[in-house]
Formats: structure tokens, sequence, C-alpha cells
């Protein structure tokens, strides 16, 4: 392997000054957070070795950019030119995609939670319990967020409606009527795959009117509680998670589905002050 190497002071290798010691990991760190396509080029050499053509193409990035970016990351010492013309990536490149994998992971997870505090009621987030998940007191691979984006908007209801349809669901509270819920909705009460159902009021009176819910309020009242408290979110608990409907208040169109692992301790907190304000 080429010899490679961080300089600590003076100049790197194409003249420009190089940083102290001390501010070094900072500038890797300013460097891959202005090109998301940086850590992509990471990224792809990580799973096989590519030569610079290939890489333009399969990246989309323009041959005089990817030329820069593959220079620079030299003299980082993250990648490595073969005498054959593979870009090959090195040990130190390779931890920094794991590193920047694990820290995307935890802001992702950060980001969905801060989604879930702008539409859910403030009495559900103003709480020790959930500033505690926003600290970031929960793993990465305890929680999976679904957020609205221009590009797929109804993302976060797809998957709201395909784990109420194919799980085993301890408890389904209802705050809103959304049609698109009705069809899994349906199948799982038909299935007995719902132990309880909490239902808000104005939820019981809008599925009646499609014939959703008359049944289950004669036949089965036994798993059904109404409550006259209106509340604007919908979401339900299985033997290990808790999956959480956040609303925008204005047309009531999911923004954000947040599912947490009930195993976690803070999680489990909090969902008892969720029920607590049913």
């Amino acid at each position: 392997m080429a010899e490679s190497h961080s300089p600590i002071s003076g100049e790197s290798d194409s003249g420009r000054p190089a940083p102290s010691f001390e501010n070094w990991s900072w500038e890797w760190l300013e460097y891959l957070a202005r090109s998301p396509k940086r850590i992509r080029v990471l990224h792809v050499l990580d799973e096989n070795t590519h030569r610079k053509g290939e890489l333009s193409d399969t990246l989309n990035i323009p041959r005089s950019t990817l030329l820069r970016t593959l220079r620079e990351m030299r003299e980082y010492g993250w990648v490595i030119e073969r005498q054959n013309g593979l870009y090959e990536i090195t040990l130190a490149g390779s931890g920094i995609v794991d590193m920047f994998e694990e820290f995307y992971r935890q802001l992702h997870s950060i980001a969905g939670l801060t989604k879930l505090e702008q539409v859910l009621p403030l009495k559900l987030t103003d709480c020790p319990e959930f500033r505690s998940l926003l600290q970031g007191d929960i793993g990465y691979d305890e929680i999976s967020t679904y957020v609205s984006t221009a590009d797929s908007p109804y993302e976060p209801m797809r998957q709201f409606a395909e784990e109420l349809r194919s799980t085993d669901v301890e408890c389904l509270f209802l705050g809103v009527a959304n049609p698109f819920y009705s069809d899994a909705l349906e199948r799982a009460l038909e299935s007995d795959s719902i132990s309880s159902l909490i239902v808000s009021r104005n939820v019981v009176n809008e599925l009646s009117r499609i014939n959703t819910f008359d049944n289950i309020r004669v036949e089965r009242s036994d798993l059904t509680t109404i409550t006259e408290d209106q509340f604007r979110y919908n979401g339900f608990t299985t033997a290990q998670n808790v999956v959480i409907e956040g609303l925008n208040e204005d047309d009531l169109m999911t923004q954000v589905v947040v599912e947490l692992s009930l195993t976690v301790d803070i999680v489990r907190e909090w969902f008892e002050h969720i029920g607590s304000t049913l």
C-alpha cells in the first residue's frame, strides 16, 4: 500500500497551508459536510476498487470535480491510486465511512424525533421522557423514522398501514380517521390481531360513515374504549415497539411516523406518559 500521512503543520502536497494537528479532524468533518458526494465517493470505493471513469459514471460527478476530490482524498490518506489506475480506499478511509454512516443514522433519528415534536400535542412532548429521547438517549438501531417529503409524501402513511396490517397489535389508539388506513384496520380487526382499541369519539362518527366501525362496536365492544377527549394523532403498540404518527394540524396530513423499541426504559416511560393523557 502506498505511504500516506496527514500533515501536522506547514504545507500540504498541493501547496495549500495545512492545518495544525489540533484542527485536522475538524477540517475532515467540514470537508465532508460541504459536499455529500465526497462521502459517496468513499462509500463506493469501500465496496470495490474503481477507475476514475467508472466513478464519474457511477456517481454522476463531472470528471474534473472527481479528479480534484480524489487528489484531495489522497492527500488526506483516505484513498490511494494503484499503478494500474485503480483507486482503492485505505483503512482510514474505510473507518471514516463506517463512522459517518453511524453519525448519519443518529442524525436521522434525531431529525425524525424533532419533526415528531413539531406536530404532536405539547402535552406529549413537554416532558422529561421525550426530552431524553431528543438528547440521544436511544440507539439508532432502536428507532425508525419515516418523514413525509416532496418526493415521497405518503411514505409515512404507507409504513403505518403496513405495520398495522402485518403486526399483532396490543393497543391501537386512533385520534384521527384516515381513510388511507381503512383497509388495514378492517383486516386487522377481522383477523383478531388487535387486543385493545382506544378511539376518540370524532373518529367513531367518521368510521361509522364508511362502515368500518359499526360491526366492531356491536360485536367487539369488549376490546374498545371510546374517549370523549379528542387527541389528534394515531399510534399503536406491539409486544416490542410503539409506533406513533404525527400529523399536520391544518390538513391532518401525516408528516412523520416513528417506531421506537419498548425494550428501552425511556421509551416505555414515554409511552406510559402518552397513555396517561388518553
